[in-house]
């Protein structure tokens, strides 16, 4: 029977040659986990011999038009911003089907955390083709990604011959990780007023964006810290004196900068720009159990009910794009001492308890021997309420949470990072 190759990123898949279009959208949806993504979103493209050039197919292309038994079609995904791919093989024919006198080569991409991942590259392809296959892979956006050869960050327009990479290269993946959407509760039954709340960051991030706005955050000397002065009403309301804003939560976000010597020496269990996401102390969850097990964690955690919806649709679309590139979610809770010691979090009268809740998590691809391993080893609680000696959350501070008559605090975000084995 007559074959095809789909080829995306480092992967290819044999299929029976398609009958017809729909066919061949069936098999592709299934080949990427696509489900129903917009079919004007799929592109494939082929070079036959007779063209100079890749062609991009149509629709009404087939079955009319029928390309050589065991043709290549390569398939991109508009918006992902990779249209270059390795289609990994060094054969005359391949050779021929892709136009390029350009070898392979095997190459090591390094993480900060040290996580290694090897990959089969053409010296002619660019740095932002490589970048699409690390998202294939590990499911994180190419706009996020920096890649280091030799010292200098990559354009992505430079060719991997251009750089120099050869042979066994290392090239090393920094990401401006992004604490996202921690966001402070004040709960009391009495008017607090004149309340100074203060953010106080490690050099390992600084600041982008805080609401109430006290002052734009890009223009101030230091990115480090932000300080806001509010009147916490027995609604749990604040009103900022500097804006005349009524908030029910204070807001920040941080984004992680690259250690000056290139490399990361972990003597605590949370650094900002190389969060420990490793199987040991993370839960993997596949995609029906992810929300129910997330949702009993964040109520374990004294998070209201209004909070955890906060927080789960907040970053369900990102769940919802890798569980669509066919990855499952490893996540872990960072134990508030160490969270504190990379945010901290300051106020002028103290609370009677306060619960801080920061979740790492990130994509584990489905099908592949890292899955395994991370399924084998994982080391985190199994019940959600294992997570509270993680975090710190003891019983003097349940019962302080559930009495209405004291001040409290809840802080909440997450960062979405690689996981590591």
């Amino acid at each position: 029977m007559p074959v095809a190759i789909l080829v995306h990123g480092y992967r290819n898949r044999v299929i029976g040659y398609p009958c017809s279009w729909q066919d061949l959208m069936i098999k592709v949806r299934r080949f990427l986990s696509l489900g129903d993504m917009d079919e004007d979103k799929i592109i494939i493209t082929v070079h036959p011999d007779w063209s100079d050039v890749p062609l991009e197919l149509d629709s009404s292309a087939l079955p009319n038009f029928r390309l050589p038994d065991r043709c290549r079609m390569m398939v991109s995904l508009d918006g992902e911003g990779n249209k270059s791919f390795c289609f990994d093989s060094d054969d005359e024919e391949s050779d021929s089907i892709l136009n390029s006198p350009s070898r392979s080569v095997d190459i090591q991409i390094k993480t900060l955390t040290g996580k290694t991942i090897p990959m089969r590259v053409r010296l002619d392809m660019n740095v932002l083709a490589v970048k699409g296959l690390i998202q294939d892979r590990e499911g994180i956006p190419t706009d996020q990604q920096r890649l280091v050869f030799a010292g200098h960050v990559l354009k992505d327009s430079s060719t991997l011959s251009d750089v120099s990479v050869q042979e066994g290269s290392d090239i090393h993946l920094v990401l401006p990780m992004r604490g996202a959407k921690p966001a402070i509760y004040l709960m009391t039954r009495d008017t607090i007023p004149n309340l100074a709340v203060g953010v106080y960051l490690s050099d390992d991030w600084e600041l982008t964006v805080i609401y109430p706005p006290m002052k734009d955050v890009e223009s101030t000397p230091s990115k480090s810290s932000v300080a806001w002065t509010v009147d916490v009403g027995a609604d749990s309301i604040m009103f900022d004196h500097a804006t005349d804003i009524y908030a029910s939560c204070l807001f920040w976000e941080a984004e992680t900068v690259l250690p000056k010597s290139g490399t990361v020496i972990h003597n605590r269990s949370f650094t900002p720009n190389t969060p420990n996401l490793t199987p040991a102390r993370s839960r993997l969850l596949e995609r029906d159990e992810l929300i129910p097990y997330l949702y009993k964690c964040l109520e374990a955690l004294c998070l209201t009910p209004a909070m955890r919806t906060d927080f789960i649709t907040f970053w369900l679309p990102k769940f919802y794009e890798l569980h669509q590139k066919n990855f499952d979610i490893a996540l872990n809770f960072v134990e508030q001492a160490e969270y504190e010691k990379a945010a901290r979090l300051t106020f002028s009268k103290k609370p009677d308890a306060v619960v801080r809740v920061f979740m790492v998590f990130g994509g584990v691809p489905r099908n592949t021997e890292e899955h395994n391993v991370w399924m084998a080893n994982q080391g985190g609680p199994a019940t959600p309420e294992g997570w509270r000696d993680v975090v710190g959350v003891t019983k003097k501070i349940l019962d302080v949470m559930a009495d209405n008559r004291k001040f409290r605090a809840v802080e909440w975000g997450a960062m979405h990072a690689i996981p590591d084995m």
